[in-house]
């Protein structure tokens, strides 16, 4: 009995600490964008006393060239000026194995995605914050 009621008190510590944690993350201030990328590099600049949230990038489907399957792929090819040689990776078309999200860039930060093998859209989500 005493160990019921010590688990239980447990569960209802973590379910109000976690709670709060939601309830901070949700701020109503935010703003939700969505940012259509091309093949090639896209380069981005947070502005300045805004924080954003990238909550998700993803693309159209692999496509055929000449009978060469090409897979999608959308990779993070630098963060201010420092150049990342082979990812990471954010997005791989019919592979769950990418970066988890959101990934969270303050203000000033510059960074540059590169999309390759789109056969159709590619899209980036995030969220804009004021500082």
């Amino acid at each position: 009995m005493k160990s019921t009621i010590t688990l239980l008190s447990i569960l209802f510590f973590l379910f109000i600490s976690t709670s709060d944690i939601i309830a901070q993350n949700s701020d109503s201030n935010g703003s939700a964008q969505l940012v259509e990328l091309v093949n090639g590099d896209t380069k981005f600049k947070v502005p300045g006393s805004k924080t954003w949230h990238i909550t998700n990038v993803f693309c159209d489907r692999a496509y055929q060239s000449e009978g060469e399957k090409k897979e999608s792929l959308i990779v993070l090819k630098s963060i201010n000026d420092v150049v990342f040689e082979k990812g990471p990776i954010l997005h791989y078309y019919n592979n769950a194995m990418v970066m988890n999200f959101p990934i969270i860039l303050k203000e000033g930060t510059s960074f540059e995605l590169t999309v390759k093998n789109s056969g159709g859209k590619a899209i980036m989500t995030y969220i804009e914050y004021d500082n």
